[in-house]
């Protein structure tokens, strides 16, 4: 049979081909975007890495201190402004030479965590901060001192070490560092810079920023050039030898002045002898059995921060090393400096260390007392939020304006089916426009970078959390916890939840947060109750793994963090230390969000009860008010009788309805992006056929009883509790409650009362409502798969790119059937 005359067969041929090719096309087109977004992620990264650590390395050849390129040595030598000063006053001292990345366990063990070295350790007090400790050397060794005398002379001095310091000078110094160090290519120092700097502080030092730095450090060359040193003195004081003048001096444009300091150090060098190097052990032990410095260091009573003598405080940086703080009792507080005194790192010796209040960006601080909280619960309506109006709304919820110190979104019915239930890189682009909404509005709110920690979804439902980067050392042992309470416990409907560490000092809270979907339908309370009991039962926290979390901790910065790029959370999950737990533990704090769907009627609207729908009025009296309808919430109802979320509070409820608003609000929410300024003029367009309720909730865990007595006063304070302005991508509007948790961790129930005070043995955390499920893990694993199969029957049901490939292989069997038809016969 000839080929080209059997239609059948050249149908078949042609058939085939054309799947073959449109299978290698869009296999060719997958790579190639692939590739590319591969290949920015490696352009970002490779940006991040050539710059990192550069503005510290060219601190410390600024200041003459000579690193070695191999970091896994220990620095020889110090050379700089501190050991200048001790060979020109033959002062003699020992030297224990540390590591110039963490950790540093010498200082370590002596309660030390601010990262800036070197430390001067004068009898049993620590001395951080140059200016400090010329300072104190000066003050420490009178005799012979090389500090100015004279008035004019003295404000020289100070003014040269501000204008080396804060006057740009160091700034666009760095801007000159030549960028092909072979320091900047060892991996264990790009590292511990990040750590040092953050990512969010580092800047661009690339070519073209040289010719405008170069300018400038030719203007400060300048200064002495042609200023200090035209009269052609020798010193910049004019004294017969160095002062403190000449070494806060870091820019000489005369190299003759150059070559007579490096000299007259040298030659001062020779006449004391070499400083011995001690162990670490060995200096710790010197540090330990000398006696205080100075017993009489006082707080200025007059000092603006009001901060008192014994006072708990926090000293750190905002510049570089913001991550690593001290916490410890004031002891001395000073127009010129701050003394503070901390354990050491086992707890059995005070020591004493002091900085530089002149210190660009050091702040002193009394601890905070709470953990300023925002949790926001949205039901997405299975569509791509839109960033900038979503970031837009969120930014009014932040408390006192300013970017919370922990962000939690709860999240309904984050993408279709489809997506939700194959999961993975199927809802990669649903939860970036979520974090670059959370980015663009801690942008607006001027706040620190935030850091997406965890993101987690059991099928439709989320949850996310993010910290700021300077908060990020704080959280530690992250465990996740999800459960599916809906069609065959598929996870449509469900509950997930986040449970972690946070270390304040010597206090570490155990925070949980929980986002939910229960059942919808007016008619369905009793489902809803059993949703709750399933929760409860069968959500259960275990451990998330190092390569997880290290996947599911993201920054935005124009893309997603790639994994190299994740920022380093300082601790993996403890799996030995914390095994699995229920919804309800004695020590942690809860909070529990989601579209709980609870109703305001027991059945559907008929056709006229539309017009008796909420409308916005100020007078509560008007049968139009939100709070009339209010009166017939079930989840009041329910909270009341104890039938559902048992032992959970909330906030008062001064919001109209989150739900469900028409497609015609929807829509004008998009053309105003804003809530109408007026409620009195405005209009509450509803869905006709649904009664308006306040689906979305926010509930939260109270203190224990015996947490009370213990600690009289401390309380979790409620910022506000309201519903955000409509998105034109669903018919919910999301809700957000602002609220402080106190520092300080929730003790374990005691055994007996406290001040007399009974405890309440019906305490959720102690007696939960409802057994953990035995066969939770079973019934997950067996759901998932369900969802696996559902997801992808959905995917090429309900989905374009699902319905191309059935088509094609649709074609592709026919064309295969008239193929092998035509061949046999």
């Amino acid at each position: 049979m000839s080929f080209l005359r059997n239609p059948f067969l050249l149908l078949g041929t042609a058939n085939l081909s054309a799947i073959a090719g449109s299978t290698y096309y869009l296999r060719s087109h997958h790579i190639y975007n692939l590739g590319e977004f591969e290949a920015r992620l490696d352009e970002i990264e490779g940006t991040l890495r050539g710059h990192i650590g550069l503005i510290e390395e060219s601190l410390d050849r600024l200041e003459g201190k000579a690193t070695e390129a191999d970091r896994g040595k220990k620095m020889d030598e110090y050379y700089g402004k501190r050991v200048w000063y001790l060979a020109l006053r033959g002062i003699e001292y020992s030297q224990c030479i540390q590591p110039i990345t963490l950790p540093r366990d010498d200082l370590a063990a002596l309660g030390l965590k601010y990262r800036r070295i070197p430390v001067v350790a004068i009898d049993r007090d620590l001395l951080c901060d140059t200016r400090l400790i010329l300072d104190k050397l000066e003050e420490t060794f009178p005799t012979g001192a090389l500090g100015a005398s004279a008035a004019d002379e003295k404000a020289l001095e100070r003014l040269l070490q501000v204008w080396t310091v804060e006057s740009g000078v160091f700034a666009r110094s760095t801007q000159l560092i030549p960028l092909d160090m072979p320091l900047l290519k060892d991996p264990k120092f790009v590292k511990d810079r990040q750590d040092y700097f953050g990512k969010s502080s580092e800047k661009s030092i690339g070519p073209e920023l040289r010719p405008e730095a170069l300018v400038h450090v030719r203007q400060y060359f300048g200064f002495l050039e042609d200023g200090l040193l035209a009269d052609g003195r020798q010193w910049v004081l004019k004294t017969d030898s160095p002062s403190l003048a000449d070494i806060h001096d870091k820019f000489p444009k005369t190299f003759a002045w150059i070559d007579r300091f490096s000299a007259a150090v040298t030659s001062a060098g020779t006449s004391v002898p070499k400083p011995a190097t001690l162990e670490g052990s060995a200096a710790i032990r010197q540090v330990l059995q000398a006696d205080y410095l100075d017993n009489k260091a006082e707080v200025d009573e007059r000092d603006p921060t009001n901060l008192k003598k014994g006072q708990e405080v926090e000293v750190w940086p905002l510049d570089s090393g913001s991550n690593h703080r001290d916490r410890g009792r004031l002891v001395a507080l000073s127009p010129s400096e701050v003394v503070i005194t901390a354990k050491t790192q086992h707890g059995q010796e005070d020591i004493r260390n002091g900085k530089a209040i002149g210190v660009p960006n050091l702040v002193l601080t009394a601890p905070m007392d709470h953990l300023s909280s925002l949790v926001v619960t949205f039901n997405c309506g299975r569509q791509l939020v839109k960033p900038e109006i979503f970031a837009r709304h969120v930014a009014t919820a932040f408390p006192r304006s300013q970017h919370p110190d922990l962000l939690v979104l709860c999240l309904q019915e984050i993408a279709p089916i489809a997506f939700s239930f194959l999961g993975g890189s199927y809802l990669a682009s649903y939860f970036h426009a979520l974090r670059h909404a959370v980015y663009l509005a801690s942008k607006s709110a001027g706040g620190k970078k935030p850091v997406n920690i965890v993101t987690s979804n059991i099928g439709m439902t989320a949850i996310m959390i993010f910290v700021s980067e300077d908060q990020l050392g704080r959280v530690k042992n992250i465990h996740s916890a999800g459960v599916g309470v809906g069609v065959q416990e598929m996870g449509n409907k469900g509950a997930v939840g986040v449970r972690f560490e946070y270390v304040v000092g010597e206090e570490t809270l155990l925070l949980s947060f929980v986002a939910a979907h229960l059942a919808p339908m007016e008619d369905a309370l009793e489902r809803r109750n059993q949703d709750w009991m399933r929760i409860a039962k069968g959500l259960v926290f275990t451990p998330i793994d190092s390569a997880t979390l290290r996947k599911a901790t993201k920054t935005f910065d124009n893309q997603d963090s790639n994994e190299d790029e994740a920022p380093l959370l300082p601790n993996s999950p403890d799996t030995a230390a914390f095994q699995e737990s229920g919804l309800y533990t004695p020590v942690s704090y809860l909070i529990f969000a989601g579209d709980l769907n609870y109703r305001t009627s027991g059945s559907p609207p008929l056709a006229t009860d539309h017009h008796a729908f909420p409308q916005p009025t100020k007078d509560p009296t008007s049968p139009t008010h939100y709070s009339n309808l209010f009166l017939q919430d079930q989840l009041s109802r329910e909270l009341s009788n104890h039938r559902t979320c048992h032992g959970l509070t909330e906030a008062p409820i001064e919001f109209p309805p989150t739900y469900k608003y028409s497609s015609k609000a929807q829509t004008q929410a998009q053309a105003n992006n804003t809530e109408p300024p007026s409620p009195d003029t405005s209009k509450w367009l509803w869905a006709p056929h649904r009664w308006p309720s306040w689906c979305d909730r926010i509930l939260y865990l109270d203190l224990p009883s015996w947490m009370k007595a213990a600690s009289p006063g401390t309380e979790i304070r409620i910022n506000t509790y309201t519903a955000l302005p409509l998105m034109p991508t669903s018919d919910h509007r999301p809700v957000a409650l602002s609220i402080d948790l106190p520092l300080k961790a929730v003790p374990s129930p005691p055994a007996e009362s406290i001040s007399g005070h009974e405890i309440d043995n019906d305490d959720v955390r102690i007696n939960p409502p409802f057994e953990i499920d035995s066969a939770w893990k079973e019934k997950r694993a067996t759901a998932r798969r369900k969802e696996v199969v559902v997801g992808l029957v959905a995917y090429l049901l309900l989905t374009w790119e699902g319905e191309s490939i059935l088509v094609a292989l649709v074609v592709g069997v026919v064309g295969g059937w008239a193929v092998i038809r035509s061949i046999v016969s």
